[in-house]
């Protein structure tokens, strides 16, 4: 023990399951040297702690366990919120990225006003008036449309996407994409 700190440790009581706080410091009483002790139970603030770490672990693994389930989905999984007509991404998976060839850097650049920034420019009064009509009917989405890639290719993707009311009142979309650019093309073949 020191002067001029306190020493703090705790102790459990074994007997009572209790836990103590125990701080003392070295002083001087009326010139006398002499040990002062605090002693203070802090068994429910211990025990939240602990709580709040085991909690902390347990959704660390809960969301490492979804990423994982999110990034099995073949194609990408998106969550998306309309604000002032803008269409913001609040989530994606890494599958979103395989099917445009940007990495999550990239992406983020180029969405970041607006998510429908890598719908090809012929496509985007098509997406906007379906998005509209969802939002007016507070309805699910189900929309094939190109999407840009990073290699100049359009993708076609199978948007299915379901209506949820955010908590803070804006409309949201959980959306899963799916790649049809193999089967567009298997189909305009057979056409030919």
């Amino acid at each position: 023990m020191k002067k001029d700190s306190f020493l703090e440790r705790d102790f459990l009581h074994p007997a009572q399951n209790i836990i103590y706080c125990l701080r003392g410091k070295l002083t001087s009483w009326n010139g006398a040297p002499a040990h002062v002790e605090y002693i203070q139970d802090v068994t429910s603030n211990r025990r939240m702690i602990e709580e709040n770490i085991r909690l902390k672990i347990q959704a660390e693994e809960a969301l490492k366990n979804y990423r994982a389930l999110v990034d099995t989905v073949p194609g990408g999984i998106a969550q998306y919120e309309i604000i002032n007509q803008k269409v913001v991404t609040k989530f994606y998976s890494d599958g979103l990225c395989a099917l445009s060839g940007y990495t999550r850097e990239e992406r983020d650049d180029i969405c970041k006003e607006n998510a429908m920034a890598l719908t090809y420019e012929e496509d985007v009064p098509y997406l906007e008036r379906a998005l509209e009509n969802a939002i007016a009917n507070q309805s699910n989405l189900h929309l094939t449309y190109r999407m840009k890639t990073k290699s100049g290719q359009p993708c076609f993707v199978n948007l299915n996407a379901t209506y949820a009311l955010g908590k803070n009142g804006n409309p949201e979309f959980h959306a899963v994409f799916s790649d049809i650019t193999e089967f567009k093309s298997m189909a305009e073949s057979l056409q030919e």
